[in-house]
């Protein structure tokens, strides 16, 4: 699964929570897509938990929001939750990845 997500107004955390919260709203009212909104409340509430938000806005400053920067959420090789955008891959707690 991958979630692209719109920094051009937020920080990442707050890009996270948004989408975390309109997907529980969605997956309340919705039939049929159940499975597909749960792994998408499981990755973007796991991302929640594990990252350093302080940590990423302050050496990542497109995740600082107001940036055009296309920015990825993804499970990266272990399962992990990773950020990928320009040539970065961060995995929990906000740790650049080969």
């Amino acid at each position: 699964m991958t979630i692209s997500l719109d920094l051009t107004h937020h920080c990442i955390e707050t890009a996270i929570k948004r989408r975390h919260n309109a997907c529980i709203s969605r997956y309340f009212k919705s039939s049929g897509h159940e499975s597909e909104l749960e792994n998408e409340i499981e990755l973007l509430g796991q991302t929640l938990k594990t990252f350093d938000f302080n940590s990423l806005r302050s050496h990542y400053r497109p995740l600082a929001g107001h940036s055009e920067v296309i920015v990825t959420l993804t499970h990266g090789p272990a399962g992990q939750p990773t950020l990928v955008f320009e040539d970065h891959s961060i995995v929990p707690p906000a740790s650049p990845s080969g």
